[in-house]
């Protein structure tokens, strides 16, 4: 499979000069070729082609994706779409332009253009001009590539003085499978002296209350005149700054970037950011209209009961797999176990030693037909879509804080336990909602941290290796990384019932404030797994097929094979707590009661043996000395069970 194109979608301010002298322009939203204007090309899918974002972009499991924050009609031309086409003249010219009355000139253009490779091979993307009717051409301007809309403006005034100038807009794709290109709003105009703008704002904007994030972005100067200072100013609707840049050098129609020294502290919802540029130069700006630009940055508060599952498609076969593997290890580093990590190996037809040793045949075909699964690596959420992990760091964290923000409509308590010596397991879970939810299942699935190997199976692939691109480590790695130096972390071990659940473990409707219980049973742990390093997966499923609410457990040692799960024999409160919180149990007649409180890793961090007791008996667990995260209370009353989940959380 071709590898992906990395795109950061994000917004793009296409805002244009009205108050310049517009000679030409054109913004394609007829949706047919302008008149006047010829589209040229070798290849048998017409070349250029007009449309939307959607319209032109590749289909699922193709790589050729234009951001949707145009929502504008535009032109492109997706080499990505046609694998064996001959894309290496796509060129669209415009009309006749008489440029005989004017000295000083700019071009502007919206254009999204990777600047991809592939097979040794690299598309480029150049604006050229004629003066004789398109029988020599000179190049004005060569794209560099980025993931997202840029603005391209740039000097034009040699074409001054001619009567008949044609522009020309030419792809090529080397003559390979390369991705293609997109343009929109050209623009030809006599420009002011000074034009000071702030094209974007792209500071990470999200995030939890109380972080700070740096306002950071991009600084156009669409004017003649090098811009050598200006002052910036910001606001988030309650504190004024104000920043100025006297030692800059900005040449005509380029940009640069910018780094505020004050901070924006996220608070809880959403806060506007606005960034305004002005006294270009110690002076007027004279273009006014166009100064500012804003940007949303949202705190986002999590809910201690919701868990998030992320299944992460992967190889060892992958060049690019090590980057999801990076940022799912980041998001439960940071996270803890709100964030339930799952990656689900995939050989890629690979058979002998080299082929990846961790596939689950039945997860990997569950993943792989899911809709819009494009390749390897991708990372699907709360098996709702998914989040291409070459660009997880963007799309995997915003996800996941928003869904973790968010109350769950159902709740869940568990535990896995298997037995010394067979090495049976046997999953028990409850769920209770708090709404009736009709065809709820539970989802169930085993996964293993700290694997590693000795088999060339076990080798990574790493493309970071001469990327020179930082990437968690890998970037130092060889390609591929050999199997001594690789961890492998939240590997899928097993999947029970399908990749939707468990057909009829939840009785419809999951009644309001009733819970329902559901044990699994039959499934023997490979004596090549490390139990130590594993967990049980449990989610509910909804009707949709989506996650309503998901945790994991670790697994445990079965102390007698005739103890008995009764989740309601105790109660916890406070849940959450600060410092202390209380087991309440009430026992008819004497009864031995032990309790053990596992951390998120599996460990035990308290553990008590009360002996005999009767009557009603609340029992502390005391956290001081604990860090905030989830624990797993475990309490055992002669032959019975419990298990409680709680969240110890100080303010």
């Amino acid at each position: 499979m071709k590898k992906k194109l990395l795109i950061l979608i994000g917004i793009s301010f296409l805002y244009f000069n009205m108050n310049a002298q517009v000679v030409f322009s054109e913004n394609f939203e007829t949706g047919a070729l302008p008149s006047g204007w010829q589209n040229k090309t070798k290849s048998t899918d017409g070349g250029w082609k007009f449309g939307t974002a959607a319209s032109l972009s590749s289909g699922a499991g193709l790589s050729f994706y234009i951001p949707t924050s145009n929502t504008s009609k535009m032109i492109a031309t997706n080499d990505d779409a046609c694998q064996t086409c001959n894309k290496t003249e796509d060129l669209i010219i415009t009309s006749p332009i008489d440029l005989t009355t004017y000295t000083k000139l700019a071009l502007q253009l919206d254009i999204f253009f990777g600047k991809g490779s592939y097979n040794g091979k690299q598309e480029s993307f150049k604006v050229q001009a004629s003066i004789d009717g398109g029988t020599n051409w000179t190049t004005l301007y060569e794209a560099n590539g980025a993931g997202d809309w840029q603005r391209a403006t740039f000097d034009i005034s040699q074409l001054s003085g001619n009567s008949s100038v044609l522009i020309g807009f030419l792809y090529s794709d080397a003559g390979d499978w390369l991705y293609g290109a997109a343009m929109d709003n050209l623009i030809i105009k006599v420009p002011n002296p000074r034009d000071a703008e702030v094209l974007n704002i792209d500071s990470k904007n999200y995030g939890l209350p109380g972080q700070s994030r740096k306002i950071t972005g991009v600084l156009a100067n669409n004017g003649s005149d090098t811009l050598k200072s200006v002052t910036l100013e910001w606001n988030d609707g309650i504190t004024p700054h104000q920043e100025t840049f006297p030692n800059i050098n900005i040449l005509p129609y380029s940009s640069g970037t910018f780094a505020l020294t004050d901070e924006f502290t996220l608070v809880s919802g959403d806060a506007i950011i606005n960034v305004k540029a002005s006294n270009p130069n110690g002076l007027d700006d004279l273009v006014p209209g166009n100064d500012a630009n804003n940007k949303t940055f949202t705190g986002y508060v999590l809910n201690t009961k919701k868990g998030v599952l992320a299944e992460e498609a992967t190889g060892t076969w992958c060049q690019w797999c090590p980057r999801g593997a990076v940022f799912m290890d980041l998001m439960k580093q940071t996270y803890g176990d709100q964030f339930v990590g799952v990656a689900i190996h995939n050989n890629a037809n690979i058979t002998g030693p080299s082929a990846d040793p961790m596939v689950v045949p039945l997860y990997d075909a569950g993943i792989g037909a899911f809709p819009g699964f494009s390749g390897y690596p991708n990372i699907l959420i709360n098996k709702t879509e998914f989040a291409d992990a070459t660009i997880a760091d963007f799309f995997l964290e915003e996800p996941f804080l928003k869904s973790a923000s968010t109350a769950p409509t159902a709740e869940i308590s568990a535990t896995a336990k298997y037995k010394t010596g067979t090495r049976d397991l046997t999953i028990k879970a409850e769920a209770t909602s708090n709404t009736s939810i009709t065809g709820a299942n539970f989802f169930m699935a085993l996964i293993e941290d700290e694997i590693s190997g000795e088999t060339a199976g076990y080798n990574q692939v790493n493309v970071y290796a001469t990327l020179g691109v930082p990437m968690g480590g890998f970037e130092s790695l060889p390609n591929p990384v050999p199997a001594a130096q690789m961890v492998y972390n939240h590997v899928a071990r097993a999947l029970f019932g399908s990749f939707f659940g468990i057909t009829g473990s939840i009785t419809s409707p999951l009644v309001a404030s009733v819970p329902q219980s559901y044990e699994y049973t039959g499934y023997t742990i490979p004596v090549e797994y490390n139990i130590a390093k594993m967990h049980a997966v449990i989610g509910v499923i909804g009707s949709n097929n989506q996650v309503i609410n998901v945790l994991q457990v670790p697994i445990e040692e079965a102390v007698s094979s005739k103890e008995v799960f009764n989740n309601n024999l105790a109660t916890v409160s406070p849940n959450p707590f600060a410092e202390v919180t209380y087991v309440n149990v009430n026992l008819s007649d004497a009864k031995e009661v032990s309790m053990t409180v596992f951390n998120s890793l599996g460990q035990i961090v308290a553990a008590k043996d009360y002996g005999k007791l009767s009557g009603s008996q609340n029992l502390p667990f005391y956290a001081t000395t604990l860090s905030n995260g989830v624990y797993f209370i475990h309490l055992k009353v002669d032959g019975e069970l419990v298990t409680k989940q709680v969240v110890l959380n100080r303010n």
